[in-house]
C-alpha cells in the first residue's frame, strides 16, 4: 500500500508532470452540476483557473494513507470517530471514498448476487479492512437522516442503474482513456442486474456515512454550495488534486471534481491480491467496475458538459 512519505518531491520529477485538457465534456450526464450554465464566472476567473489545471501545481502530495471523496467543496469540521480534528490531511480522491470503490468492484465482478445494498457496502469494507487499506467519507450541509449530502454515495441506487443505461458512453470514455476494456462488457452486464435487483430496496447514505464514522474513520463535513465546473483525473501515484489552490485563485467561484485514477488501481490490488487466489483479470475487471462507478457518478451529478484534465507523468527521455 501506498504511504505518504515514499513521494519523490524532487523539481526534476514534478517537471515531468503533464496536464492536459482531454476533452470539453463527457457528453452525457442528467445532473445539475453544468459549466456552461455557470454565468456569474468571469472569462478571467476561467483563464487563471485553467491555467493552474495545465500546470504541475494542480497537485499536492498526499500525506494521509486514507482516501475521500472527490467533491470539490471546501472543509469545515473534520471527525475522527466522536473526535474532532484540527488539520485536515490531503488524502487521495476517489468518489464516494474507498468503501463504495470497493462497493463498485464488488458489483463488477458479480459478488454482490442476492446482497442488498447496504449489505454490500458493508462486505466492501470487510475486505477493505482485511486488507488493511484506510478508507474515508464525507457528508455536507444538507445531510439529513436520510441523505449524507455525498451525491457518490446519496445515488447510489440511480448511479447503479446508470452504469447500463450509460455503457455505450463509459465504455467510449475508458476508451478514449487508454486503458484496456477487455471484461468491461460483463462488467457493466453486471451492474445491470444488480441494479435492477435494488430499485426497491430502501436504501440511507446517511446510515451508510454514518457507519463509517462510527469504524473511526475520518469524515470530514464540507461546507457550502456545489461549484465544481471541471473534472480532474490524476494518474500521478502519491498526488492528488490541490482543490484549495482552485477555490484560493477563483475566490470561491469555482471548484473542481477531482479523482486519482492511481488509487483505484492501489485498491483493485490490494483487494483482489494473487495470494487469496484472485488472477490479473479480476484486478483488471475490479479497476474497470471502479471507473465504471466513477464515471456514471459524474453522468448522474453533472450535465455532462464539465471539461476533463487528466494528469500523468510522461515517461523519462532515454539517451540514444
Amino acid at each position: 500500500m501506498f504511504m505518504p512519505n515514499e513521494i519523490d518531491l524532487n523539481p526534476e520529477t514534478l517537471r515531468r508532470v503533464s496536464s492536459l485538457r482531454i476533452t470539453d465534456g463527457l457528453g452525457f450526464g442528467e445532473g445539475g452540476i453544468s459549466h456552461t450554465e455557470r454565468k456569474d464566472v468571469t472569462p478571467e476567473i476561467l483563464a487563471r483557473v485553467e491555467n493552474l489545471l495545465t500546470s504541475p501545481d494542480i497537485l499536492i502530495p498526499v500525506d494521509a494513507d486514507d482516501d475521500g471523496c472527490g467533491d470539490g467543496r471546501e472543509v469545515g469540521v473534520i471527525y475522527e470517530g466522536d473526535e474532532i480534528r484540527k488539520h485536515s490531511l490531503n488524502r487521495s480522491k476517489v468518489f464516494g471514498g474507498g468503501a463504495m470503490m470497493s462497493a463498485a468492484a464488488r458489483i463488477g465482478l458479480g459478488h454482490a448476487k442476492g446482497e442488498n445494498l447496504h449489505q454490500t457496502i458493508d462486505e466492501a469494507k470487510s475486505l477493505l479492512i482485511d486488507r488493511g487499506l484506510p478508507y474515508g467519507a464525507h457528508t455536507g450541509p444538507h445531510a439529513n437522516e436520510e441523505k449524507s449530502d455525498c451525491g457518490a454515495i446519496d445515488n447510489a441506487p440511480i448511479i447503479v442503474s446508470n452504469v447500463e443505461k450509460y455503457r455505450n458512453e463509459i465504455a467510449g470514455t475508458i476508451t478514449a482513456l487508454g486503458i484496456d476494456t477487455t471484461g468491461l462488457d460483463e462488467v457493466i452486464d453486471a451492474f445491470g442486474e444488480y441494479g435492477e435487483a435494488i430499485q426497491e430496496q430502501d436504501y440511507s447514505g446517511a446510515k451508510v456515512v454514518e457507519g463509517i464514522r462510527r469504524e473511526g474513520r475520518v469524515v470530514k463535513a464540507l461546507k457550502a454550495e456545489h461549484l465544481e465546473m471541471y473534472i480532474v483525473l490524476n494518474n500521478v501515484r502519491g498526488m492528488t488534486i490541490n482543490q484549495e489552490k482552485v477555490r484560493e485563485i477563483s475566490g470561491g467561484m469555482v471548484q473542481v471534481f477531482g479523482v486519482d485514477i492511481w488509487r483505484m488501481q492501489e485498491q483493485a490490488g490490494f483487494v483482489y491480491p494473487e495470494d487469496k487466489g484472485f488472477s490479473d483479470a479480476d484486478r483488471h475487471e475490479a479497476f474497470l467496475s471502479e471507473l465504471s462507478y466513477t464515471l456514471s457518478t459524474a453522468a448522474t451529478l453533472t450535465k455532462g458538459d464539465l471539461p476533463v484534465y487528466m494528469v500523468s507523468s510522461q515517461p523519462e527521455l532515454i539517451a540514444a
